[in-house]
């Protein structure tokens, strides 16, 4: 008898700490893989496996992660439709409507290029890289020393869509070297490896040309003083996962 009154005051109270819980809405990029993105219907990537893991460490707040288009999640956050957004760039003057969090993740846009061209370092881009064919995904900004390199005819910078398609004319020899998100790269050389497309070692990084921060947005308008005690914690919990290999331990899960 008295375990079941136990039980019963178990319930009660795991029902009571629930239907108190701070329940918010986060939402993430349904299409940037291997960071963010809506899989089958389920929210996946990098930063959603960082902040679902954040949020464990956050019992008093109860969370769903949904993912939207880029844009439309920065139309809906500039509206004040939704308060939390992931993972956007800094961008304080072109997006006043939208406050951050502490960085989550450095994101490195690099160039990886063929292990046999790298005998020897070549630190400097793109002064190191005269006359070599590099590759770039269709529509992706490379920046602005890699086109200017082209303008000046330094490089040979040429399209192809995708990062499989890029990886693949690496591999074959098409290419000389690859400019993309060092992530995109890995996780992508991860699944070619397991196919058989790829051997494993003779791609290499080579260089790392610029550095973003990815963050949690947090809405400017509507947010209320609970939004603002979550982003605190959750901060708190950021930190302390980059501190004791959390969130490396998360990387490395998607991209070795």
């Amino acid at each position: 008898m008295r375990l079941s009154i136990l039980l019963v005051t178990i319930s009660v109270s795991f029902i009571i700490a629930n239907a108190n819980a701070t329940a918010i809405i986060i939402v993430g990029d349904d299409s940037y893989p291997p960071y963010s993105y809506n899989d089958h219907g389920e929210a996946k990537g990098i930063y959603t496996d960082i902040i679902r893991s954040a949020l464990k460490k956050i019992p008093e707040i109860s969370a769903k992660i949904e993912t939207k288009p880029w844009k439309r999640g920065l139309k809906m956050i500039e509206n004040g439709e939704i308060t939390f957004l992931y993972p956007p760039y800094k961008r304080t003057k072109e997006r006043p409507y939208m406050s951050y969090s502490v960085p989550i993740l450095d994101e490195k846009l690099v160039l990886f290029c063929r292990k046999d061209l790298m005998t020897s370092p070549r630190p400097n881009f793109p002064d190191d890289y005269t006359g070599l064919s590099i590759g770039e995904n269709l529509g992706f900004s490379s920046g602005e020393i890699a086109n200017k390199a082209k303008d000046d005819g330094t490089i040979r910078l040429s399209s192809a869509k995708g990062t499989v398609a890029n990886l693949k004319k690496l591999i074959l020899k098409r290419l000389d070297c690859y400019i993309n998100d060092k992530l995109s790269i890995l996780a992508e050389l991860k699944s070619l490896e397991k196919s058989n497309a790829y051997d494993g070692s003779s791609i290499v990084e080579a260089a790392t040309l610029s550095v973003e921060q990815g963050f949690l947005g947090v809405a400017t308008k509507g947010a209320s003083t609970k939004d603002q005690s979550f982003l605190k914690k959750f901060n708190s919990v950021i930190l302390d996962m980059q501190k004791n290999g959390s969130i490396d331990a998360i990387v490395k899960n998607h991209t070795e």
